[in-house]
């Protein structure tokens, strides 16, 4: 099943279609982490910054308890929290290109990220999103005991102060957050090692 997954994410990948926009478009079929820490520190000197969640399915992405969560924050002018749904995938990637942070999903029973969160990571987002039970799946895979992404069932019941946690944050440790994340992309996502790392798995 975690092969599966992990195949159909791969597939999504690929540029199937010229109008598509993949996670890995033309452009960064071979990413460059300057390219991408450039642009989210463009954004951090933007007066808005966006949250951003953009759930494919409301009920089980839990919509409703991460609007409470963030509604609970009492936010500050500087953010400005924006839901989406039923969008074209080129508007997608749109606001994740504007957007600071991306809300994934939450859930306290089941978990694992997805094209979601990658394509926010890969358009200069601080991804949050619950992983819990796959942690150990993804660590099998990758060999790392870490995630690029903010896991929010480290205290599920305190969502609010997890994300208050991060974009509370001074600018110089968003960047230093970020550029870690990069260092994961990098290490695992590159397209080289990526095709190794499915060889690894066809080979246990």
């Amino acid at each position: 099943m975690l092969f599966r997954s992990y195949a159909i994410d791969l597939y999504r990948l690929s540029n199937k279609e010229k109008n598509d926009s993949p996670l890995l478009p033309y452009q960064y079929s071979n990413f460059d982490t300057k390219v991408l820490l450039a642009s989210f520190i463009n954004k951090l000197d933007q007066n808005h910054q966006t949250i951003l969640h953009i759930p494919s399915n409301p009920i089980q992405k839990r919509t409703e308890e991460i609007t409470n969560s963030v509604n609970n924050l009492n936010l500050q002018s500087k953010y400005n929290y924006k839901v989406l749904t039923n969008i074209p995938h080129t508007e997608v990637i749109k606001e994740k290109r504007n957007s600071l942070f991306y809300i994934d999903q939450f859930s306290p029973h089941w978990g694992g990220y997805g094209i979601a969160s990658l394509e926010a990571l890969f358009n200069s987002n601080i991804v949050f999103c619950t992983v819990n039970n796959c942690f150990d799946s993804i660590v099998k895979i990758t060999g790392k005991d870490e995630i690029p992404i903010v896991e929010l069932s480290t205290d599920p019941n305190n969502i609010s102060g997890i994300i208050s946690q991060i974009i509370s944050l001074t600018n110089e440790d968003l960047i230093e957050l970020y550029s870690g994340i990069l260092g994961w992309l990098d290490d695992y996502y590159q397209p080289k090692k990526i095709i190794s790392h499915i060889k690894n798995i066809i080979n246990e």
